[in-house]
């Protein structure tokens, strides 16, 4: 899998060896775009790309996109809770990521961030309004939900927040001046 620049020079020269079943010669200034040689037949154009951790090659021009992707994976056919859940992983991996990257000493170069899930590009809250239709804020949390609506709070987890609970109802109101 050797990458090179594209010349006409190298494309036309390029073969498969026998010993092998296929070979590859990749692009260096087209990402994805490459070159894949048979023994059995000349070679042909490929652009090979990831589509929600999967690879796609497409090996024919001509052959639509919609029969190489699954049916059940096209962005359309996501729910929205099969969406958040894709941000929530996103931004798991995004923080290990930076956290690793923190650890070793914060290093003036910052390592590469996983990719952002297309599919999830202008994902709104959802979550019921006081109106009863579902709130359209695309500015979300990791939770998935945006400032308005971050969830129910779980309650104390503290021995010392549990204790403090059942005093809140008691203490006077403070007067603001």
């Amino acid at each position: 899998m050797a990458k090179i620049v594209f010349t006409a020079g190298r494309v036309s020269g390029f073969t498969c060896p026998t010993d092998k079943a296929q070979a590859f010669l990749w692009d260096v200034t087209a990402p994805g775009l490459g070159q894949r040689a048979t023994p059995a037949w000349k070679p042909a154009y490929v652009f090979q790309s990831r589509y929600q951790d999967n690879t796609i090659r497409l090996d024919e021009p001509q052959k639509p996109l919609a029969r190489v992707l699954p049916v059940d994976r096209t962005p359309r056919a996501i729910s929205a809770d099969q969406k958040r859940m894709l941000w929530r992983r996103h931004c798991e991996e995004h923080t290990r990521a930076f956290d690793a990257w923190w650890a070793v000493g914060g290093v003036p170069l910052r390592p590469p961030m996983p990719a952002f899930p297309e599919v999830c590009r202008g994902l709104a809250c959802g979550a019921e309004t006081r109106a009863g239709s579902p709130c359209k804020r695309t500015s979300i949390f990791i939770n998935g939900r945006c400032k308005l609506h971050g969830g129910v709070s779980t309650g104390p987890t503290t021995k010392r927040g549990k204790a403090r609970a059942p005093r809140n109802g008691l203490a006077p109101k403070k007067q603001s001046p």
